[in-house]
């Protein structure tokens, strides 16, 4: 008997068992319609077993599996898990969440798959990067193939945005896509107007709460499928699924606006740098980059409890401190900072108010476990 562990999206910290039936192939991470109560609901494939505790005659089959939807990755199932323990909230809540509406939907119409990314994708350079710009990009750079989370602090007109489309340039001619994060929607014009302008030929989504259904569905199809160059949106983006992330950049992370208050509640930045975090292991290295002007309270606090030396654009404190491998960039006032694993371990929380305008510091935190595993219910 081959049984499929599905998460689903109700008011229960538990998977549900569900009979495979002869016919069906469904892979870790597809997406299948269920029998629920007396209702049906689209859920995903968590798990595969060979029995079930639940007896066999309490088991239901699964009804089909959603053809126009790529099963999501391994990586963006193992971010969910970690969010459910980590936000303590139901897995099907988590995989819901990180759905577009369309897609769990049972009866829709069917989404056309987008068209395949161009292989090469050039970038128009309108001026050469300023001695700063470029050894921060080094800075970054120098950990492409690693975990690597950098802060990277600047007032307004220093020169940050340059920063991240030289990286997105970098990942985009290795193959991989690139996340970019704003706190607003306000800003994704601006921010697709500069890459548009610097990669004409790439493909470029915008994701926010403000598109249609359709729209929303089809930017995470071109994100799963690798159609989607690069991503542009809000703090909901942070659970998107991806063929090959290779970058997530988070603006102004002290902004309050990632921090979600409805339902799970999660803080984007802590999300992107525990999932950039969580690529390692995979052979893919992450990268993780934070810009901001005044960044939010939690970091000071921690670079605080560290005795962690701070300092401002343009100046030459903070070269060194405790848990820090620091680069002053005065020419342009950029400011660079990763922390060492061994000082950022355990420190992880959920995110407290932030308060633009203190000293600057960075935190991450590594997973201290995985969430619990194990047989599940029954189908309803």
């Amino acid at each position: 008997m081959r049984i499929a562990r599905i998460a689903l999206d109700v008011p229960l910290d538990d998977v549900f068992d569900f009979r495979l039936p002869a016919g069906i192939e469904a892979p870790l991470g597809s997406l299948v319609v269920v029998p629920f109560g007396r209702s049906r609901k689209v859920g995903v494939v968590i798990e595969h077993a060979a029995e079930s505790a639940v007896p066999a005659e309490r088991l239901r089959d699964v009804e089909a599996v959603v053809a126009d939807v790529p099963a999501i990755g391994a990586p963006e199932l193992d971010l969910y898990r970690f969010c459910a323990r980590y936000y303590q909230r139901p897995l099907g809540e988590v995989v819901a969440t990180a759905l577009p509406p369309r897609l769990r939907q049972v009866k829709r119409r069917e989404i056309v798959p987008p068209g395949p990314a161009p292989g090469t994708v050039a970038f128009t350079a309108l001026h050469e990067p300023t001695t700063a710009q470029k050894e921060a990009i080094a800075h970054v750079l120098a950990g492409r193939d690693r975990f690597h989370p950098v802060l990277l602090e600047g007032v307004t007109g220093s020169g940050k945005t340059e920063v991240y489309l030289q990286l997105i340039a970098d990942t985009l001619a290795r193959g991989r896509q690139a996340l970019l994060l704003v706190p607003e929607i306000g800003l994704t014009p601006q921010f697709e107007e500069h890459v548009r302008a610097r990669f004409p030929g790439a493909t470029l989504l915008t994701t926010h709460s403000h598109l249609s259904e359709g729209e929303r569905a089809r930017a995470w199809l071109a994100a799963r499928s690798g159609a989607a160059h690069v991503i542009l949106g809000t703090r909901l983006s942070v659970l998107s699924a991806f063929r090959d992330l290779g970058l997530i950049v988070v603006d102004e992370e002290h902004d309050l606006s990632y921090k979600q208050q409805e339902g799970m509640r999660y803080s984007a930045r802590d999300v992107a740098v525990v999932r950039a975090q969580r690529r390692q292991g995979s052979g893919r290295g992450g990268r993780c980059g934070t810009g901001v002007q005044g960044p939010s309270q939690r970091i000071t606090e921690w670079a605080g409890k560290h005795g962690v030396s701070r300092g401002r654009p343009g100046t030459a404190a903070g070269r060194r401190g405790a848990g820090y491998a620091d680069l002053t960039l005065a020419e342009e006032g950029l400011h660079t900072r990763r922390p060492r694993s061994a000082a950022g371990r355990g420190q992880g929380g959920v995110g407290r108010r932030g308060e633009p305008g203190a000293p600057t510091g960075v935190v991450y935190f590594v997973p201290s476990g995985e969430p619990r595993t194990g047989p599940g219910r029954a189908g309803q």
